[in-house]
């Protein structure tokens, strides 16, 4: 490729909130912000993405040009700035995401999501599973208001760590050096541990029910 130089106007943000019909599409383009998750990339570069062991490539270049506007319009991908390469006159242009980590700002941000029917389903499922996981058999109702009681402590939890490092400032130096997967770890954990400190009555009702 030769020597070439990066020159940046434009960053990702920590933290996007966005609706369910912006964050379904994040998902519809997978491979390209997959790809931007690890910095920014030239139109090539994405086209890379969907190259094929025989060289050839699952989608032309005019389609990836094609999906980088949609994109653009939706508010997921942004103009980063541009590849000067040595010898060469042409600028590429190099693109990144709006944002490293996305929140559905429709479900996932609220604390009502546990309550729609995706929530019941969620809550439904992991009370089935600790049941099981206990060896315990028939009726799973008595433990299901404690797991939803835990769990909307946790997104109570979680809503305000998004909030705090969407606003405070001494939060992105500690966000910057890490990976968006490893972001999204890292707070589901922490609302989690909040959740246990302030949950001990519903944990200790919760080991009655499963001892």
């Amino acid at each position: 490729m030769g020597e070439y130089e990066d020159y940046i106007i434009d960053k990702p943000e920590r933290f996007k909130l966005m609706p369910e019909s912006v964050f379904s599409r994040a998902k519809e383009y997978g491979i390209i912000m997959d790809g931007l998750a690890s910095g920014t990339r030239t139109v090539k570069e994405i086209h890379d993405l969907y190259s094929l062991p025989d060289g050839k490539y699952s989608k032309t270049l005019k389609t990836i040009y094609r999906y980088l506007d949609t994109l653009e319009q939706v508010g997921l991908v942004k103009l980063a700035g541009h590849r000067k390469t040595k010898g060469k006159r042409t600028l590429q242009k190099l693109y990144c995401r709006t944002a490293k980590v996305f929140f559905n700002d429709d479900a996932a941000h609220k604390e009502e999501w546990l309550k729609t029917e995706k929530g019941h389903r969620f809550i439904d499922m992991l009370t089935a599973l600790i049941w099981q996981l206990h060896g315990k058999e028939g009726n799973s109702e008595a433990i299901s208001e404690s797991v939803f009681a835990y769990f909307r402590a946790s997104q109570i939890h979680i809503n305000e760590i998004i909030d705090k490092t969407m606003t405070d400032d001494r939060f992105s130096d500690t966000m910057d050096k890490y990976t968006l997967s490893e972001i999204k770890g890292a707070l589901t954990f922490v609302s989690h541990i909040q959740a246990m400190l302030d949950s001990e009555e519903t944990i200790e009702e919760m080991k009655k029910l499963l001892g």
